[in-house]
């Protein structure tokens, strides 16, 4: 009797430990691209979008300013949709899934860091070239936001100073 028990332990256990492991065969790749070829695209200078080729052709893109809404309603693009980095993942509209997504933010590896997201979910993604950003409109709204006057150039780094 004891040693039925026992066996009935075991084979409960190992049915048990089975129904996890085939669950986790089942449930499949969370991301449909892999790391390494997202990372291959990311090096791509295709995939970053200058701002006058978008106010040429707005309706080919879904465009994302991924700040954080207090910027957002600061300053943003006309017509960008705000979702914030952080919400990233739990706000990607999956209707606009097949259009090409044009993401930005103030925060140049939170919009490298949501492209590869992007990308590893299906959803084809590019940089705007948020330089052009500057140049073309933040300049135009900089004194209605109150930034320094630093702000309103864009300044280059030093490449002649090398670090040690």
């Amino acid at each position: 009797m004891k040693r039925f028990k026992s066996l009935r332990f075991i084979i409960t256990f190992l049915i048990l430990i089975s129904a996890i492991v085939l669950a986790r065969l089942i449930r499949g790749n969370y991301y449909m691209i892999s790391a390494d070829k997202v990372y291959e695209q990311s090096l791509d200078t295709d995939e970053i979008i200058p701002f006058n080729q978008y106010e040429i052709s707005p309706e080919d893109f879904y465009l994302v300013d991924l700040s954080n809404e207090k910027l957002f309603q600061q300053w943003h693009v006309e017509n960008a949709v705000n979702i914030p980095y952080m919400d990233l993942l739990n706000r990607i509209s999956f209707k606009n899934k097949y259009q090409k997504w044009l993401i930005y933010s103030n925060n140049i590896s939170e919009t490298v860091k949501a492209k590869m997201i992007l990308n590893q979910k299906g959803i084809k993604a590019f940089y705007l070239d948020f330089a052009e950003i500057n140049n073309n409109v933040a300049y135009k709204n900089v004194n209605s936001i109150g930034l320094d006057e630093k702000f309103k150039y864009k300044f280059r780094p030093d490449s002649t100073i090398r670090p040690e």
